[in-house]
C-alpha cells in the first residue's frame, strides 16, 4: 500500500489551497476517481449522466476532472509508483472542491489518503453497495448514496426465468477479486440447501463457453463481469458476455443495464444514469455551500427488475412469471410494428376494395329492388287497367259481382287478408260497408266496423287522408281509442284509402291483416287512389241506378194511386146519378109502407099494432137511407167553396152517419162527446165534413190493420178558452211510428201500402185556410189523437 499512500499525499497536497480555510468558498472543480478502467461501459454512462446533471444545475462553470484508477486489472508497486508520479505532476497547481468516487475501492482509497494527510476535502461516493458501505467507518465531510446489489436478487430473477430452478452457473471474475460483488461469496452458502452452484469463475473463455453450452434444463447462468479469464486474457465485460451468450443454452441473469443487447436476459439491474445524476446533485449541494456532514447517507432506489423482451421471446419465457413491477425492454416488434405502413397500405387497399364491392353490391341490390318495385308497380298498373276496363264496362246487374272479384284480386296482390269497400254514412261520421272479401285463412273474423269505435281513422279518411298503419301497436298517442278497438278486432295492420269525387270523400277502400303485421308498399298506395276513384264512380253509378229503380217504383205507386184517385173521382161523379136512382126506390118503399099501414085490417088489434110498428121501422130506415144518400151526394158533387155560419156539432154528427156505415164492417165502438150549445163557426160545411171523415177513416183503417176486435173510435167536440172550437179524433190503434212523425203531414207521404199520402196534407190545408190548426197530439195510453181547431164566428159574420 506504499504506492497508495504516496498517491493520496500527492492529491492532498494538490488540494491544500482549496481546504486551507473551511470558511472560504470551495473551488468550482470536481475530481472523479473511478476505480474501473477507462471506457468501461457502466462507469462511462455514469460519468456522462453526472456531467450532464452537474452542468444543468450549476450557475457558473465547474471544472470536472476524471481519473480511472483501473484497480481491477492493474496493481503492484510499479503501477502505484507510476500513478503517484502522475497524480503529483497533474494536480499540484489545480485546487479541487469536491472528490467524487465510484466504487468501494475508490472510496476506501480516498478516505485513507484524506485521513493520513489531515485534509478535509468533501467526498461524495457512488456505486457503493449497501453491505460494503456498512463495513466502512465513514469520517466527517463524507456522504453519498448506496445501492443494494445482492445475490438474493440474482436468485429471484433466475427462478423467474427458470421456474424449476435447481442449479446456478456462476460466470465472471472470481468473487474475491470483484470490487462490487465480492460480498456475494458470503451470500452464496445461504442457498446451498436448495440450489447447486456451478462455479465457472477463473476458467478460460474456452472452458466457460464449453460448460454453458451443455447446462441442464433446470439451470440458469448468473453473470458477474468478466474482465480477465483464467489464462489472463483481458476482455471488455460486454464482449465477454456476448461470447458466453453466443453458446449458452440457458438464460443469463445480469445486474447492470449496460449488459442488455449482449445476451443478458435480465434481473435486478442497476442503471448508470440515475446513479450519476444523484451523485451530481449531492456535489452541487456541497459546492453551493452545504456541508457534506449534514447530508446523510441514504439507500438509493437505483436497482429494479428489468428484462430484455427479445431474450424472453428467445427462451419462451412468459412475462406473467416475472417479479412484480418488472420492466420489459426491447420487446420484439410485432408484425404490425415492423410492417405498419405496409399493413396500412394493404388494409387501405382492402378497405377501398371492400367499400367499392359493398357499394357495387348495395347499388346492385338497390337496382334489383328498384327493378322489382318497378316490375311490381307495372304489374299493379296492368292489374288496375284490367280491373278498370272490366268495371267500367260492367252492366248494372253485374256490378256487385265485378266489384267483389276486383277486391279479391287486389287483396291477393297486396297480401291483405281482408278488403272492404265502404260508403260514407249520411251523418258523415261513419262508413258503411258495401262489399267485403275475406281470405279463407281468416277463420270466423270479427267484422271491421268503421264508425264510432274508430273516430281518429274515420276523421282522417273523411278529410281525404290515407291511413297507413303497418303495425297497429305503433299508432300515435292521439289514436288510442282506435288502437284499442283494432286490437279487440284482432287487426295487426291496416290501410285505408279514401274514395273521392270532385274533392268530396264519399267512401273508402280498406285492407287489413290479422295474422301478422304487414308493411304496405308505399309506391302502390297512390295508385290505389286511382282505383278508389273508379270504385267511387261505380258507387255513384250504383246509387244512381238504385235511385232510378226507386223512382220507377214510386212512379208505379203514384200511377196506381192516380188510377185509384180517378176511380174515386169517377165514383164521385156517378154518385149523383146513383143517389138519384137509389132515392126513387127508397121513396117508393116509404110510400108503399105508408099505404100498407093505412090498409091494414082492424080485426086483430095486437097483430095490427105489430105490423104497424114494422111498417114504421121500414119507413124510418128508408128515410135514413135517403138522408145518407143525400149527404153523400152533397159531399162528392163539385161545388164552389162557400163559407157560412155552421153548427159544428151538427156538422160532425152528419159526418159520423157515414162513419156508422163503415164501422159496421169491423167491430169498432164509436164514442161521441159533444158539448151542447156551442157557438157557430164560419166555415165551408162540405170541406170541414171532409176533414172529419178523413180523420175518422184513417183511425178505422189503423185499427183494422192491427186486427183489433175491441177498437174504440172517440170523437169529441168542445169549446176552448181561446174562442175556438176543438174537434178531436182518437183511436186505440198501434199509433204512429217515431220515424213517421216528422213527415206525417207531408204531401204523398203515407204509412199505408195503398195510401195516396194526400189526405192529411189536404186536411191540414183546409183547416189552416179556415184559420185553424190541425195537429197530432200525444196519447197517454195507445193509438193516435188528431185535433183541429176552428175559430168562433164573430157577430158581424
Amino acid at each position: 500500500m506504499t504506492f497508495l499512500w504516496r498517491l493520496v499525499i500527492l492529491v492532498i497536497v494538490g488540494f491544500a489551497p482549496a481546504i486551507s480555510a473551511t470558511a472560504e468558498p470551495l473551488p468550482r472543480s470536481v475530481l472523479i476517481l473511478d476505480q474501473a478502467y477507462s471506457g468501461a461501459p457502466f462507469p462511462t454512462a455514469l460519468i456522462a449522466a453526472f456531467r450532464s446533471t452537474l452542468n444543468a444545475g450549476a450557475g457558473a462553470s465547474i471544472a470536472v476532472y476524471t481519473e480511472h484508477l483501473d484497480f481491477i486489472r492493474f496493481h503492484g508497486p510499479g503501477y502505484e509508483k507510476t500513478l503517484d508520479a502522475y497524480m503529483r505532476e497533474k494536480y499540484h497547481e489545480h485546487p479541487i472542491g469536491v472528490i467524487v468516487v465510484t466504487g468501494p475501492a475508490a472510496l476506501e482509497f480516498a478516505l485513507r489518503l484524506r485521513s493520513n494527510l489531515g485534509f478535509d476535502v468533501p467526498v461524495v461516493f457512488a456505486l457503493v453497495d449497501e453491505a460494503a458501505a456498512s463495513l466502512v467507518d465513514l469520517p466527517p465531510n463524507v456522504t453519498g448514496t448506496t445501492i443494494r446489489l445482492t445475490f438474493r436478487d440474482a436468485v429471484i430473477a433466475a427462478k423467474a426465468l427458470v421456474p424449476r430452478l435447481k442449479r446456478i452457473a456462476l460466470v465472471g471474475v472470481p468473487l474475491e477479486r470483484q470490487t462490487y460483488r465480492h460480498h456475494f461469496k458470503w451470500e452464496i452458502p445461504l442457498f446451498a440447501g436448495e440450489l447447486e452452484f456451478i462455479d465457472l469463475t477463473g476458467l478460460s473463455m474456452t472452458e466457460v463457453r464449453k460448460h454453458v453450452a451443455t447446462l441442464p434444463e433446470d439451470a440458469a447462468i448468473v453473470y458477474t463481469p468478466l474482465f480477465v479469464d483464467g489464462i489472463g486474457t483481458a476482455y471488455r465485460a460486454t464482449d465477454a458476455l456476448a461470447m458466453v451468450a453466443e453458446v449458452a443454452n440457458r438464460p443469463i441473469v445480469i445486474d447492470q443495464d449496460n449488459f442488455f443487447g449482449y445476451g443478458g436476459t435480465g434481473g435486478f439491474v442497476a442503471s448508470a444514469g440515475p446513479i450519476g445524476q444523484e451523485a451530481a446533485r449531492l456535489a452541487l449541494r456541497i459546492l453551493n455551500g452545504e456541508s457534506a456532514s449534514s447530508i446523510p447517507v441514504v439507500l438509493g432506489d437505483l436497482s429494479k427488475p428489468v428484462f430484455d423482451g427479445r431474450e424472453l421471446q428467445r427462451w419462451g419465457i412468459s412475462e406473467a412469471g416475472l417479479p412484480p413491477g418488472s420492466e420489459v425492454r426491447f420487446r420484439p416488434p410485432s408484425l404490425w410494428r415492423q410492417y405498419r405502413w405496409q399493413f396500412i397500405a394493404v388494409i387501405a387497399v382492402l378497405l377501398t376494395q371492400a367499400a367499392l364491392i359493398s357499394g357495387l353490391l348495395f347499388e346492385r341490390r338497390a337496382r334489383k329492388r328498384a327493378q322489382d318495385e318497378i316490375g311490381r308497380a307495372l304489374a299493379f298498373e296492368r292489374l288496375l287497367a284490367e280491373i278498370s276496363t272490366s268495371l267500367l264496362g260492367t252492366l248494372h246487374r253485374d256490378i256487385n259481382r265485378a266489384i267483389q272479384r276486383a277486391l279479391q284480386i287486389i287483396a291477393e296482390f297486396l297480401g291483405a287478408e281482408r278488403i272492404a269497400l265502404w260508403r260514407m254514412g249520411t251523418d258523415g261520421r261513419r262508413f258503411e260497408p258495401t262489399h267485403t272479401w275475406i281470405a279463407s285463412s281468416m277463420s270466423a273474423p270479427q267484422p271491421l266496423v268503421a264508425g264510432e269505435r274508430l273516430p281518429w281513422i274515420v276523421a282522417r279518411v273523411a278529410r281525404g287522408d290515407i291511413v297507413n298503419l303497418p303495425n297497429v301497436d305503433e299508432m300515435l298517442p292521439e289514436s288510442v281509442a282506435d288502437k284499442r278497438a283494432l286490437r279487440q278486432l284482432g287487426v295487426q295492420s291496416l290501410l285505408m284509402v279514401p274514395l273521392a269525387l270532385d274533392d268530396a270523400t264519399m267512401g273508402a277502400v280498406s285492407l287489413d291483416t290479422v295474422s301478422a303485421a304487414r308493411v304496405w308498399p308505399e309506391a302502390l298506395i297512390p295508385r290505389l287512389r286511382l282505383l278508389s276513384e273508379i270504385f267511387g264512380s261505380l258507387l255513384v253509378r250504383q246509387r244512381a241506378a238504385e235511385r232510378v229503380g226507386e223512382a220507377r217504383f214510386e212512379t208505379g205507386q203514384f200511377r196506381e194511386r192516380l188510377a185509384h184517385l180517378v176511380r174515386v173521382r169517377t165514383a164521385g161523379e156517378m154518385s149523383v146519378a146513383i143517389a138519384h136512382e137509389i132515392s126513387q126506390p127508397l121513396v117508393a118503399i116509404k110510400n108503399y109502407a105508408l099505404a100498407a099501414r093505412r090498409r091494414l085490417p082492424r080485426g086483430n088489434a095486437l097483430e095490427t099494432a105489430k105490423v104497424e110498428k114494422l111498417m114504421d121501422k121500414i119507413g124510418a130506415q128508408a128515410s135514413r137511407a135517403g138522408e145518407v144518400i143525400h149527404s153523400l151526394r152533397a159531399m162528392v158533387k163539385m161545388h164552389q167553396s162557400e163559407a157560412a155560419m155552421v153548427d159544428i156539432g151538427q156538422l160532425v154528427a152528419s159526418a159520423l152517419r157515414l162513419v156508422e156505415m163503415e164501422k159496421r164492417v169491423v167491430d169498432i165502438r164509436l164514442e161521441v162527446a159533444a158539448e151542447p150549445d156551442l157557438s157557430p163557426v164560419f166555415a165551408d160545411a162540405i170541406q170541414i165534413q171532409q176533414v172529419v171523415l178523413n180523420l175518422a177513416h184513417n183511425a178505422i183503417e189503423a185499427m183494422e190493420a192491427a186486427a183489433m176486435t175491441d177498437g174504440v173510435l172517440k170523437v169529441g167536440v168542445m169549446g176552448t178558452t181561446e174562442n175556438e172550437i176543438l174537434v178531436s179524433v182518437a183511436d186505440s190503434g198501434p199509433g204512429i211510428a217515431p220515424g213517421d212523425l216528422e213527415h206525417i203531414f207531408d204531401s204523398f207521404y203515407s204509412t199505408k201500402a195503398l195510401g195516396l199520402g194526400i189526405g192529411l196534407s189536404i186536411s191540414r190545408s183546409i183547416v189552416e185556410a179556415h184559420g185553424g190548426r190541425l195537429s197530432l197530439a200525444s196519447n197517454t195510453s195507445s193509438g193516435s189523437v188528431f185535433q183541429f181547431t176552428l175559430p168562433i164566428a164573430n157577430e158581424g159574420g
